[in-house]
């Protein structure tokens, strides 16, 4: 494989490679939009669909500056010289994988090309080289990631879309009974109406570009974007089933995704949650009833916009 003697590399070459990256990482996203989009996870999907144009417009911008320069010079360098600089790694692409889950893929990737251009920084010595490479290693960081949404409308039927069918066949409550995480108004409603605010509204508002739900909720509503009582609904929702989740597993003393039948363990665990007195199973499901009815009622309104 070719190295890259950064110590020799001309502005073309390095404009010539700038180019190439940026066309490797869209290729790689273009094909995991295409798999999830196969494996009914538009979601996800859609946001690699945003990266690959936004890496297609980066290259065609520096494109576009090395034809002013240089005009149809030949290019010098290959692909066969780079390997995942700025594309993620061919594992990262998962059925199901939720758009904070793909933002987190494409942040690695983007922290992957900032730490590549800063190390090549130390060998570089055309000063217009480095020039480029300190732009390049500054702009992969937030803007591509933090894109305004080009379709608001489209982004919020497709998070539909998607947590239907995950309460259909992931959550599957008819058949198994009451699933905290991706049951109807679960855990997972929070998390998708966290994700479509940081999504829709995190280039305006880079306060909510953060991987903690709980906190992102708490800046969606400082700066304006969740109403108070969606606000109560989502945090208070997020905090009671995160803790019957996490009361669940030590009852069980294993990952368990669905509650109990009514009888001894819905009890236990009621009791574990701070229910006691005269039946605490049913008094657990009935704050279970209101709390995820009140989450899913936050969840569309929040993706109605």
């Amino acid at each position: 494989m070719p190295t890259i003697d950064f110590a020799a590399l001309t502005l073309q070459d390095a404009l010539d490679l700038a180019i190439l990256i940026e066309e490797e990482a869209k290729d790689r996203y273009e094909e995991f939009a295409d798999n999830l989009s196969l494996h009914h996870t538009p979601e996800a999907a859609h946001f690699f669909t945003t990266m690959a144009g936004n890496e297609a417009k980066h290259g065609a911008d520096l494109l576009m500056r090395r034809q002013a320069i240089f005009g149809e010079a030949p290019t010098r360098v290959s692909r066969a010289m780079l390997w995942d600089v700025e594309a993620p790694d061919f594992d990262q692409s998962r059925m199901f994988m939720s758009a904070r889950q793909a933002m987190e893929v494409a942040l690695a990737s983007e922290v992957k090309a900032h730490d590549f251009f800063d190390a090549a920084l130390a060998y570089i010595s055309n000063p217009d080289v480095r020039v480029l490479f300190e732009e390049l290693r500054e702009r992969v960081l937030g803007p591509a990631i933090w894109s305004p949404a080009p379709d608001p409308a489209g982004m919020a039927g497709e998070i539909r879309r998607m947590r239907e069918r995950m309460e259909l066949e992931i959550g599957r409550e008819a058949q198994k009974g009451k699933n905290p995480k991706t049951g109807r108004g679960g855990l997972v409603d929070v998390e998708f109406a966290a994700q479509y605010l940081q999504l829709r509204h995190g280039h305006d508002h880079p306060t909510l570009r953060t991987p903690h739900t709980p906190t992102a909720l708490v800046r969606a509503r400082e700066a304006g974007l969740l109403r108070e009582p969606q606000f109560q609904a989502l945090s208070k929702g997020y905090d009671f089933l995160r803790r019957l989740e996490l009361r669940l597993r030590i009852v069980h003393d294993y990952s368990v995704d669905y509650l109990p039948a009514p009888g001894r363990q819905l009890a236990q665990l009621a009791r574990r949650l701070g229910y006691f007195g005269e039946d605490p199973g049913a008094r657990l499901m009935a704050d279970y009833a209101r709390v995820t009815e009140q989450v899913r009622a936050a969840f569309e309104e929040v993706v109605a916009g």
